[in-house]
């Protein structure tokens, strides 16, 4: 794989230089290491996990060539691994391409002098790898910016969090970009029926530029021309994954890729509202509700917050709150 550098001097077997008017910032596979812990240009100034114990070399069934990296923080509160120093011009935004497999949060970022946007956590739980596209913008021209991967509860079941084949597109033009916006990644959907809600930017849908192509479980579906909710039908129970796809006029990939993935599963069984007595009551000992392990609605007030969770109750009398995480 190749990747961004200063020189082509020293590493010209790994690196390839970047012209100022190229659009490709980094293009990085994670092939080369200074150890275990340290992929090459990488871990800047803002990376605050512990190389030692938390950023891993990582070489089982990667995505691309011998190597991955993989990222552990079990943390709610997010932790940075970021790109050594770049240039990134004011008023640019940029595109962070990846592949991304494992179970935990991943959310992108910029630094520029300071941290710019905000961050917001895509939950990832598979063990396929998935293509994920996410924009940042630049506030301020610095020759020392940093690009941002934040991870968060992270989970030993999947490997943590695994990252390979990174790319960041600009500063010449952003590049073309695809987000779904609704349903959200890995959201249970209580029909056969869905709409896939999107937002397109830095490209024009129809006659212009190119059109969507949708897919869902590996089949393609019916290429789109406009800007409206994609519309799928006759899911059957279980997960899926939809893949949209920005396309040219001939219905070929763009390059770099413009794509973004949401994981759903459907349940055609609704769940069933309960009131909080009904979930809480139990003469059973020791005291387990009736409805362990239901998918249940249920109704209240918020009345305080504790760590991610927070207690609800409908009524002062006992068995009337309960715990929600």
């Amino acid at each position: 794989m190749r990747i961004f550098t200063f020189s082509i001097i020293t590493f010209l077997a790994f690196f390839t230089a970047i012209n100022v008017n190229a659009q490709t910032i980094v293009n990085d596979g994670f092939e080369s290491w200074t150890d275990i812990n340290h992929p090459l240009m990488w871990c800047g100034s803002k990376t605050n996990f512990n190389p030692a114990t938390n950023i891993v070399q990582y070489s089982t069934s990667v995505h691309g060539g011998t190597y991955a990296v993989q990222l552990i923080n079990t943390l709610t509160s997010g932790q940075r691994f970021t790109t050594q120093g770049v240039s990134v011009t004011a008023g640019t935004t940029y595109t962070i391409s990846f592949w991304v497999r494992g179970h935990g949060g991943i959310a992108t970022r910029i630094w520029d002098g300071a941290y710019e946007g905000s961050v917001t956590y895509s939950n990832i739980n598979s063990s396929t790898w998935t293509q994920m596209s996410k924009q940042v913008s630049a506030v301020n021209s610095v020759s020392n910016a940093e690009f941002i991967f934040y991870v968060n509860n992270s989970n030993v079941d999947l490997g943590h969090i695994q990252l390979d084949d990174v790319t960041i597109n600009g500063p010449n033009g952003a590049s073309p970009l695809i987000s779904i916006t609704s349903p959200s990644y890995n959201e249970v959907i209580y029909t056969p029926d869905v709409n896939i809600n999107f937002v397109v930017s830095n490209f024009v849908v129809g006659a212009s530029d190119g059109h969507i192509k949708p897919t869902v479980d590996g089949v393609v579906g019916v290429i789109a021309s406009d800007l409206n909710p994609i519309s799928i039908t006759g899911l059957a129970a279980g997960q899926h994954t939809i893949i949209l796809e920005l396309v040219d006029n001939t219905n070929a990939s763009l390059n770099p890729i413009a794509v973004d993935t949401v994981k759903i599963t459907t349940n055609l069984t609704p769940p069933v509202a309960k009131s909080i007595y009904e979930i809480q009551y139990t003469t059973a000992v020791p005291a387990i509700s009736p409805y362990v392990d239901v998918l249940v609605t249920t109704s209240g007030i918020v009345t305080g917050k504790c760590g991610t969770g927070f207690f609800m109750q409908d009524s002062a009398k006992a068995w009337n709150g309960i715990f929600v995480l």
